[in-house]
C-alpha cells in the first residue's frame, strides 16, 4: 500500500507536469499499472474485494440461514435469532462443523441487506419542497444566526433562498410570495419538511 504523499506526487507529475506514466513509474520506482490507477483516482480507492468470498462449509446452509432471517423479520425483536442461536441450530440440526465467526460474517451483512428499503425518488413537475434552515451572517459587524427559507423545485433543481432574522409566520408568508414571484408561478403542491413549517401555515 502506497502512502498519500507518494500518491499525490505521482498524480502531480503526470497530470500537472505532463510526465508520461512510463516515466513516472521509472522515476518513483513503481509499476506502470499502479501509476495508471493513481492517475485514475483522485484519492486512493482502498481495498476492493473483486470476488465473492468462498465459504465451503457454510454455502450449503446459506438458504437455511436466509429462511430463518426472513422469518425473523415478522417476529418481535426479542424473539429473533441471535447469531449464536443460529450457529447452535446449524450445528445441532444440520451438522455444521464450521466456526462461529464464519456464521457471524455471513449473517451480519445478510441482515442489513434484508432490512434495506429503497424508495425511488420521483419528482413530478410542478411540485415544491419548503424548509427553514439556519446560517450565520455578519450584519453591521455583528455575527448573527439567520433563518433561511428554502423553496426547492426538485424536478428542475431550481431553488430560491431568502434569509430572515426570525422564523416567523410573516417571514414564512413573505418568503412564499417572493419565491412564487421568482419562479413565475405557484406550484401545484408543496411538501413541508419540518413540523414547525406546518405549524406556521395554521
Amino acid at each position: 500500500m502506497y502512502g498519500v504523499e507518494l500518491y499525490s506526487k505521482v498524480r502531480m507529475a503526470v497530470l500537472r507536469d505532463g510526465l508520461s506514466q512510463r516515466e513516472a513509474a521509472r522515476r518513483f520506482g513503481i509499476d506502470r499499472g499502479t501509476v495508471s490507477k493513481m492517475v485514475g483516482h483522485a484519492a486512493p480507492p482502498g481495498y476492493r474485494q473483486t470476488r465473492s468470498r468462498v465459504r465451503p462449509k457454510l454455502d450449503a446452509h446459506a438458504a437455511f440461514i436466509d429462511e430463518i432471517l426472513k422469518a425473523d423479520l415478522s417476529e418481535p425483536r426479542k424473539q429473533r435469532h441471535t447469531i449464536l442461536r443460529l450457529f447452535e441450530r446449524l450445528r445441532d440440526e444440520r451438522g455444521f462443523d464450521g466456526g462461529y465467526t464464519t456464521v457471524r460474517d455471513y449473517v451480519r451483512p445478510r441482515r442489513l441487506s434484508l432490512k434495506e428499503v429503497f424508495v425511488p425518488l420521483a419528482h413530478p413537475a410542478g411540485h415544491a419542497q419548503v424548509d427553514f434552515g439556519e446560517a450565520w451572517a455578519v450584519l453591521g459587524g455583528v455575527r448573527r444566526k439567520m433563518h433561511v427559507l428554502t423553496v426547492d423545485l426538485p424536478q428542475s433543481d431550481a431553488i430560491f433562498l431568502k434569509a430572515y432574522l426570525a422564523e416567523t409566520a410573516e417571514a414564512f408568508c413573505d418568503g412564499h410570495v417572493a419565491a412564487f414571484d421568482f419562479f413565475g408561478g405557484v406550484p401545484q403542491s408543496i411538501l413541508y419538511d419540518s413540523s414547525k413549517d406546518k405549524r406556521l401555515i395554521q
